[in-house]
């Protein structure tokens, strides 16, 4: 069940040229996606079928899709990295380049096929030396072209419509050839060649490591996913993956043969840039849905905040000081709800409302406090503050008088300032017995 390499074509359906160039050794194959895949996939001796894990001819209306097909007699390619009679792949010749959207880094990628054969729409613009037959038509015009360019290489094209075998091949009989041609057509060089399929192969298990999959999830507001019945962050998903990657392309082109390991050194350079790129892509982006997310957890605290003190007894400003200090600050209902809501009161922060209570009280053990803890916002008290007594000068001293801060009621825009001016003034002990009436109006 062996072949002699003349009688072996190698047969790609594409959707178009997609750079498809001529040199001196003949036609050559450019890839021009945007993926770590580094090989260019053939059928030997037939035109690959549509199936449930790939629609080459077809689309899902019935069009034509694959409308250029490139014939090329296997001699006339590398040794490939994988030898099957559906798939027969072979990896890229690689150069390092640079983007022209981005400027960093890129690569090129392309495949010499030798003296193939183009199967083409008519009035394709093909590159001058390149021999090519024209059809009109749709898959069964563009069939009968093939076969004519089979007729000139002289052999006789098979009907593939097994996934992994040709036509009379059980899938184990599949393999035995396989093996069988890789030995006598690759001789000294058969422990490089994966007589298998791709999914089984070395190849396969690079293109694994790639994060742009993580990355469309992180632009999607997707943060983590379950393994092993935990959750995992997306964004340390991408660096493990940068540094398993790195890692194991590291080994695998060292395991190459020298000539192999020179075609493709830039591509596996390039991978592992990209995988690091994305890595720390994935961690800004992390970081950066998670102050949206705080952002917005913010707001709807304040909401929720500012409704429950809408709630409580009392009336006019509530007035907060340090414990054990002989200053106070007056808050709105508004910017109240907006210190809690930015855990800019303590819970060992004393609190006092007009008609809410009789005197001064810890946050914690007041009203307030409990509409905080019932939202989440207020954090244990780590000891028993030093308290207050039942009452406060009746002149109390401007709130914090500070320049930059001003006096009087508390502004929105001063939280920050007021919670730093606030753990930094000193201790005092009050002197008198009476709540404080409102320091300074505004």
């Amino acid at each position: 069940m062996n072949a002699r390499a003349s009688s072996l074509l190698a047969v790609r359906v594409q959707d178009g040229l997609h750079g498809l160039s001529v040199d001196e050794q003949g036609v050559r194959l450019a890839y021009q996606r945007d993926s770590v895949r580094n090989t260019l996939h053939f059928s030997l001796n037939g035109l690959v079928g549509d199936h449930a894990y790939g629609s080459f001819n077809q689309d899902a209306q019935g069009n034509l899709k694959g409308s250029v097909v490139i014939v090329a007699p296997l001699s006339g390619l590398p040794t490939p990295a994988g030898l099957s009679q559906v798939d027969t792949w072979f990896r890229m010749d690689s150069r390092a380049a640079q983007s022209a959207e981005s400027g960093g880094p890129a690569v090129e990628r392309s495949l010499g096929v030798g003296h193939a054969i183009v199967v083409a729409p008519e009035n394709t613009e093909i590159p001058e030396g390149v021999q090519a037959i024209f059809y009109r038509g749709g898959v069964a015009e563009r069939d009968r072209a093939v076969d004519e360019a089979f007729e000139k290489f002289g052999v006789e094209r098979k009907i593939i419509t097994a996934m992994r075998s040709w036509p009379g091949f059980s899938e184990g009989d599949a393999q035995s050839w396989a093996e069988k041609t890789a030995e006598d057509l690759y001789p000294g060089k058969t422990s490089f060649i994966h007589c298998g399929m791709h999914d089984s192969s070395p190849d396969a298990e690079l293109e694994r490591f790639d994060s742009r999959g993580l990355i469309e999830s992180l632009r999607h507001g997707r943060f983590s996913e379950s393994g092993g019945g935990a959750d995992i962050k997306l964004s340390e998903m991408a660096k493990a993956r940068a540094e398993e990657g790195c890692e194991a392309i590291d080994a695998f082109l060292s395991r190459q043969p020298e000539e192999e390991a020179s075609r493709l050194k830039a591509h596996c350079e390039w991978q592992k840039g990209r995988l690091g790129e994305d890595a720390l892509l994935a961690q800004g982006m992390d970081a950066e849905w998670a102050a949206k997310g705080q952002a917005k957890f913010k707001r709807e605290m304040i909401l929720a905040a500012a409704e429950g003190l809408a709630k409580l007894p009392g009336q006019g400003d509530f007035f907060v000081a340090r414990a054990g200090a002989s200053q106070s600050t007056a808050f709105g209902a508004q910017t109240l709800a907006e210190a809690l809501a930015s855990e800019t009161i303590g819970a060992n922060d004393q609190i006092w409302r007009a008609g809410m209570a009789a005197g001064w009280a810890s946050v914690a053990h007041s009203p307030v406090g409990g509409l905080a803890k019932a939202l989440g916002l207020l954090q244990p008290a780590p000891a028993a503050p030093p308290s207050l007594p039942s009452s406060m000068p009746a002149q109390a001293p401007p709130p914090l008088a500070k320049a930059d801060i001003g006096v009087g009621r508390l502004g929105s825009g001063s939280l920050g300032a007021w919670r730093e001016a606030r753990d930094q003034a000193t201790q005092a002990t009050p002197s008198t017995e009476r709540p404080p009436a409102r320091a300074l109006g505004m």
